[in-house]
């Protein structure tokens, strides 16, 4: 100590006060760099509150069949909208990251702060049309709610998809190539038709449209 202040005579008036700004820059420095490590570490930390309040949910897409029965298959392939619902202005939703889409067992998995959302459809598998309301409108938004008891156990959404119904003809034309008539053996003759269905289910089906109802699996023969 006494060979500071030894130092410290032995300096002009002009550097006492050029050291005294560097003593003081210093400590500010020292105490900027502080506050910024303080800064920092609170927004990691508010970060990592955040992220641990997110709860996982998902959606789950169904088929609705041709009778009009809810059904437990999925419905993969449909592409939705995710929106949050702010609470001081709830007519003006915001869009959450970009489209998703049901996977093959019908779902959509996200994971969300509490709030208020909804999932928009925006686009529906081929051969299928939303489902439709008490007034037969059709249902394209899914609002829901996630709170802190929200998992991943059950769909916080579940979704459904009417399955479309088409006629499938199939028709045989037989003749002979000199222009003969067909004879009672030819007309006798039996054809085998293979039918793939593109989801792989099972289908009824009559004969000439008309009797008893039969049952077609996707690859069996007619």
């Amino acid at each position: 100590m006494n060979r500071v202040k030894r130092i410290l005579s032995k300096l002009t008036v002009r550097s006492r006060v050029l050291l005294s700004a560097l003593l003081l820059t210093m400590l500010v420095t020292g105490i900027t760099g502080t506050l910024a490590w303080n800064s920092g570490r609170q927004s990691a930390l508010n970060l990592g509150q955040a992220r641990s309040a997110e709860r996982p949910v998902h959606l789950l897409k169904l088929e609705i069949d041709v009778e009009g029965n809810r059904t437990e298959v999925p419905v993969p392939g449909a592409d939705f909208l995710l929106f949050r619902i702010p609470d001081q202005n709830p007519e003006n939703p915001e869009q959450i990251h970009t489209t998703f889409t049901t996977d093959q067992e019908g779902r959509i998995t996200v994971s969300l702060p509490p709030g208020r959302y909804f999932f928009q459809e925006v686009r529906l598998p081929y051969g299928f049309a939303p489902e439709l309301d008490g007034e037969q409108q059709p249902i394209r938004r899914y609002d829901f709610t996630v709170d802190t008891e929200s998992n991943n156990e059950a769909p916080i959404v579940t979704a459904y998809n009417r399955r479309l119904a088409g006629d499938l003809i199939i028709e045989k034309t037989l003749v002979n190539d000199d222009g003969r008539e067909l004879t009672e053996e030819q007309r006798a003759q039996l054809f085998e038709f293979r039918v793939t269905f593109s989801d792989g289910g099972t289908y009824s089906y009559q004969i000439d449209g008309q009797g008893d109802h039969h049952e077609l699996a996707s690859g069996e023969t007619l």
